[in-house]
């Protein structure tokens, strides 16, 4: 059995979180986005380093404005704009 990092029991992965992310997006309007409000609408524990590795790859792939990022570089107050 594979390692359960959700409180609802499924393994999630960086990419699993990337699909969650850009599923939210929609074409021809900005979305900010916070580490912490995607960490929570998916119930991860302890997974921050995750959602932000998956913001950032979405930051070369679309354009982006950071709005806030921690001292440490990943926890619940990256936040970035997205231009879809």
């Amino acid at each position: 059995m594979k390692y359960q990092n959700c409180k609802d029991g499924k393994h999630w992965t960086t990419d699993d979180i990337y699909k969650f992310i850009a599923n939210r997006f929609v074409k021809g309007e900005k979305i900010v986005i916070t580490s912490g409000s995607i960490h929570n609408d998916i119930g991860l524990l302890n997974r921050y380093p995750m959602v932000c590795n998956a913001m950032k790859r979405l930051m070369k792939e679309y354009p982006n404005r950071v709005i806030s990022i921690p001292k440490s570089g990943e926890g619940a107050t990256f936040v970035v704009e997205y231009s879809i």
